[in-house]
């Protein structure tokens, strides 16, 4: 089986795994039409509902979706069929793979673009926008933890703070005390 039908497959039958990964998803990594239409479907119901479809909800919607070739639709049809609810052994390894298949087409469209960037035949972005694109495809990941997270042990950034903030008002005092009594020596006229 396909990475695409074992992602699909998750995404219609683990809520645990669809909203891990439904952030992260998009159309652009489906190059097979009819995974695409599917996967869309999926996608666009639950983050409009906040839950999983069923296989009747999916395929209504592909029923009623005008804009699609025939062929296409009879394809995502299929498609819908045949996914199941497989117990995959590791949910780490199913993200891992799949962090990985978001990675590698990524990575591969914006070289692809990138080609035709060269080429003349893409006249939206000039070149320099080449190592942004790649920059931009290599930085994919499902990791959530970048950056600061203002609510984790935030006793022990509050003791930081305030004792830092308390060190820095004794310091100025101090330091002003040292400076009034230096200038007031200063002043006093000397008796040599």
């Amino acid at each position: 089986m396909r990475i695409e039908r074992t992602i699909l497959s998750n995404l219609m039958f683990d809520e645990e795994y669809a909203r891990k990964v439904v952030p992260f998803l998009a159309s652009e990594y489906f190059n097979d039409a009819a995974e695409n239409v599917v996967m869309r479907q999926i996608v666009d119901f639950f983050t409009k509902y906040n839950k999983l479809p069923n296989k009747e909800v999916i395929t209504y919607q592909l029923n009623q979706m005008p804009n699609i070739r025939e062929n296409v639709v009879s394809e995502s049809l299929e498609i819908v069929e045949q996914l199941s609810d497989t117990k995959i052994p590791s949910k780490e390894w199913m993200l891992e793979q799949t962090e990985k298949f978001c990675k590698d087409k990524s990575v591969y469209n914006a070289i692809m673009r990138s080609i035709k960037i060269i080429e003349g035949e893409d006249k939206q972005l000039s070149q320099d926008a080449i190592p942004k694109l790649l920059q931009d495809a290599l930085s994919v990941t499902f990791d959530t933890a970048i950056g600061h997270s203002y609510t984790d042990d935030v006793d022990s950034r509050y003791d930081f703070y305030t004792r830092s903030a308390y060190r820095d008002w004794e310091t100025d005092r101090k330091s002003t005390r040292l400076n009034s009594s230096h200038s007031a020596k200063s002043r006093m006229p000397s008796s040599a």
